[in-house]
Formats: structure tokens, sequence, C-alpha cells
């Protein structure tokens, strides 16, 4: 659990709302550190989320003022191939979805002062009259087709152009994202503020030989989870692991064996500490999750959701960069993977995790310089 410990004493008048996206945990995760940083300004934080991505901020931030957002709820195929042409059939539930956002941001502006507005990947949320900033780490979206590619990139561009600021999760010179942010667009305020992490490096003595954390969207979540599980089970040495389900909120528990330990969900400290006391990480290709992995240096395995273009651009990029080792689920075994990591060399590079901070403070100067709020410059 994530409390505010350093607000200066001083009331601040600025109020921020800060909206992610609810497609996984990955956006709600990456703006945990945001928020922190935040409370260092003021104590006037609005959080507008839903479903898992809500739950769990609550946890991390349980003083928190919480509005609800609703979800885009969008559904995906148990067959990975058709990932893509599914997402386009709800093409016009997103469009729905984006007014409804708009109308409900209306509304608020008017029962509430809002002076800066964070929306980590949630078109909708921004308002003509009010400073607002977009986080993504896709200013190029990946479809699986240079078609698609095109068509879908030209999109999300024009409505990043709706806001003041595009912020860039990624180190502008040792990228972990690639050509999904290091590609010009113009007429967009973009920078790039740093890998966000929640996480940091903790000296614990190691407890895991595997630490297995699963998310993403159903079915492929279960899919995975149950394959994974399998193969636990038929190894013979059996190996201390510790199994995170990704699911905040579930009550039903799983048991396999007496060396496997699984959790539904874990909170930023808990799982900060099993991923310090693992020997290696088998995750999704998650963007946040290679961001986690990232700052803590740990060793990854991962494994790209099938039919998900962005993260299987992802597997290919940091193959090639030799940060991770990528393996598909569709064949995936762990006894090779293992194997075949323990015979590699993978090495990142050293990334400024805390770019993010002198950021966050100049656009909080921007905003407040319209009414005289005078907010502390940040101590570097």
């Amino acid at each position: 659990m994530i409390e505010n410990t350093s607000m200066p004493s001083e009331s601040r008048n600025i109020t921020v709302l800060i909206a992610p996206l609810d497609w996984g945990l990955g956006h709600a995760t990456r703006c945990i550190p945001i928020i922190k940083e935040l409370y260092k300004y003021t104590s006037q934080i609005i959080i507008a989320a839903s479903g898992l991505s809500k739950h769990l901020l609550q946890t991390e931030f349980p003083n928190a003022e919480f509005i609800s957002l609703k979800g885009y709820n969008l559904t995906y195929p148990r067959n990975g191939k058709l990932f893509i042409f599914k997402i386009f059939t709800q093409i016009p539930k997103i469009i729905i979805r984006k007014y409804q956002e708009q109308k409900q941001i209306r509304k608020l502006v008017k029962a509430r002062k809002i002076d800066l507005i964070i929306s980590d990947n949630r078109p909708g949320i921004f308002h003509k009259s009010i400073y607002a900033v977009y986080i993504t780490h896709q200013i190029t979206v990946k479809t699986g087709n240079t078609l698609f590619d095109r068509v879908a990139s030209g999109l999300h561009q024009t409505v990043i152009k709706k806001f003041n600021e595009c912020w860039v999760p990624d180190d502008e010179i040792h990228g972990l994202s690639g050509s999904l942010s290091h590609t010009y667009a113009r007429n967009i305020c973009q920078k790039f503020i740093g890998p966000l992490s929640r996480m940091s490096f903790l000296q614990v003595p190691k407890m895991y030989d595997y630490c297995i954390i699963l998310s993403g969207p159903e079915p492929q979540r279960t899919i995975l989870e149950e394959k994974i599980i399998s193969q636990l089970n038929a190894i013979k040495n059996k190996k201390k692991v510790l199994l995170v389900r990704g699911l905040p909120g579930e009550t039903k528990t799983l048991k396999v064996n007496s060396t496997i330990i699984i959790e539904n969900h874990l909170t930023a400290i808990k799982l900060n500490e099993a991923l310090c006391a693992s020997d290696i990480v088998i995750s999704r290709c998650g963007y946040s999750t290679i961001m986690d992995l990232a700052k803590l240096r740990v060793p990854g395995i991962l494994i790209p959701t099938p039919g998900q273009a962005e993260q299987e651009y992802l597997g290919s990029y940091l193959t090639d960069k030799k940060y991770f080792l990528i393996r598909n689920q569709s064949n995936f075994s762990i006894s090779e993977a293992i194997a075949s990591f323990r015979s590699g060399q993978y090495r990142l590079p050293e990334m400024n995790f805390e770019a993010f901070k002198e950021t966050l403070s100049q656009t909080l100067q921007k905003v407040t310089s319209t009414h005289d709020t005078d907010l502390p410059t940040l101590q570097k």
C-alpha cells in the first residue's frame, strides 16, 4: 500500500483528475508513481477508473477520492488470430464510449473545479478549457496489418493532438518500446518522461526459482494459466514457484502442490518483494511489466498475448535487443524456456526512472501560473 508522506503542510489549490484505461492493469499500475508524486503537490486528486483497475488503485490509495468511469468492456476471441478482427468489429462501441466519456467529463467539470487532466490512453478524457496530458507508449499503433497500422495510427494521433502534451513513458535513447513511440508525429507535443514503474530495487534473499505473473484479457489469461499449472504439476524436480493470477478482488483459491504458492493478487509492495526475491520471472509481454522488470533488472521470460500485435512486436524488438527471452504461448514449455534462457545472455540498459518527476513539475507550473498558485520546484 502506498501512502503520501511528503506532501507540503500548506494546502495546495490545484485539483487533478487522472484516468487510466481499463484494458488490463498496466495502465493503472504505471499511473501509481505519477499519483504518488502528485500528492507531494496537492491533496486534491480525483481518480477516475472502473473494474479491476479501480480496485487495484483503491488498494494502493485507500484515502483517495474516486469516481466511477465506465470501462470499454471489449470482448476478446479465444483464437488469437482473430484478435485484431474482433477489435475492429467493436470500433463503434469504442466511439460511443468516447462520447460518453466526454459527456461525463463535461458534467464533472461543471460540478468541480478541475485544473489538470491526465489521461492514460483514454481518448475521451479531455476538456477544451482545461490543460490535458495524454500518456501513451503507442504513437504508432501495431495491428499486424500494414494498412490497418496506418489507419489506426492516424486515428490515434488525431486523438493525441487534442491534448496539450503527450507523455511517452520510455527513454528517448535506450528505448523499451521501439518504433511504437520513437516515431515523429506532426503537431503532437511529445515528451519522453522515462519509463514508469511503481517498483523499487530491494536487497532480499532469493525465495523463488520462478515468479509467474499472469495478466491481460480473457480468455487468453486463463488459457495460459491452465497451460502453466499443468506443466508445473508435471515437473519431477519440484521448484519453488510463486504464481500471481492477476485477479484483484477474486476470492476463489487454487491449490496445486506444496512447492507452488498461488496468489490472486499482490499489492505493489508484496509484488515488489516477490520479484526481487525471484531467480527468473515469467510473464506477459505487456509494456508495464517490461518497465517493472527493467527497473528491478530482473531476468525475464515474456509471452506475448496471442493476436496482440503490440506485444508481438515488443517481443520481436526485445529479442533483437537481447533484453529478454520471448516465447509463444501456443508451444510454450517452461522447461525449454528456462534451459534456453540459461544458455543465453540478456542485459538491460541503464535508464532514468525518475525523469517523469521533472516533466510533471514543469507541467504543474504551467497549469498553476494562470491562477497564481505557487508550487515548489522539483529538487533534483
